[in-house]
């Protein structure tokens, strides 16, 4: 049940997260918008190593992947700053919720992770949906 309870605070903080950007843009750039949410997640840093400082872990790789995933991510953000600040949030946010069949298909290549027929049916009923969104 905790992990559920987790999943659907997920849901609604990225929910939140995708659609803010919109409003925000109106009033200032999308650089500037990133600045604001680094900021905001450097906070969150502040505050989760506090909580976990006797717990955290350092090791050279994990810190590589861990820094390398932050500037990729942060990339990613700042682009989606700037297609939702000058499309419709119904259309751009969508679109870039298709980053798991990315995950999806990386964990196949370079994980070995295996994937059922229901999965496979699955990410090609979200392509399906997705392309009936962006008609």
């Amino acid at each position: 049940m905790e992990n559920l309870t987790y999943s659907i605070i997920t849901v609604i903080a990225w929910g939140l997260w995708a659609f803010l950007p919109k409003i925000a843009t109106k009033y200032i750039s999308p650089p500037s918008a990133l600045i604001y949410e680094v900021m905001a997640g450097m906070l969150m840093a502040v505050i989760a190593l506090r909580k976990l400082r006797p717990e955290m872990s350092v090791t050279k790789i994990g810190s590589i992947y861990s820094l390398i995933n932050g500037v990729i991510g942060y990339v990613g953000v700042l682009f989606y700053i700037y297609a939702i600040s000058g499309q419709d949030a119904i259309v751009v946010a969508p679109l870039s919720a298709t980053f798991p069949i990315m995950t999806l298909t990386l964990g196949i290549i370079f994980l070995k992770e295996r994937f059922s027929l229901v999965n496979y049916v699955g990410i090609f009923l979200a392509m399906c949906a997705i392309y009936l969104v962006l008609s």
